[in-house]
């Protein structure tokens, strides 16, 4: 931490870098609060996704590549997207 206040950082920013046991225990505990959920974020995430994707399919589009460059996987099943990229892989090596 003596780093940082040799830089200058207000006493508000070197808080938010202290780390400490109770910090570390809070971090955890809020961890264990999501994964505990059943899908903290599948359908937000997708949704994000999907639009993200259509921004890159344009951008592909309009510098001349195949509007396939960019593949989305329209699942929060977990499981599914490992089997989807793994079979991409697969077909995407030569011979």
């Amino acid at each position: 931490m003596c780093c940082w206040k040799k830089k200058g950082l207000t006493t508000a920013m070197l808080d938010r870098l202290l780390l400490n046991p109770d910090r570390i225990a809070s971090i955890a505990d809020g961890l264990r609060a999501i994964a505990e959920q059943n899908d903290p974020v599948g359908s937000e995430c997708l949704r994000s996704s999907t639009v993200i994707h259509e921004c890159l399919v344009t951008g592909c589009t309009a510098a001349g590549l195949p509007e396939d460059s960019i593949q989305l996987v329209p699942t929060t099943d977990r499981a599914a997207v490992g089997r989807d990229c793994d079979r991409e892989i697969a077909r995407a090596r030569p011979g």
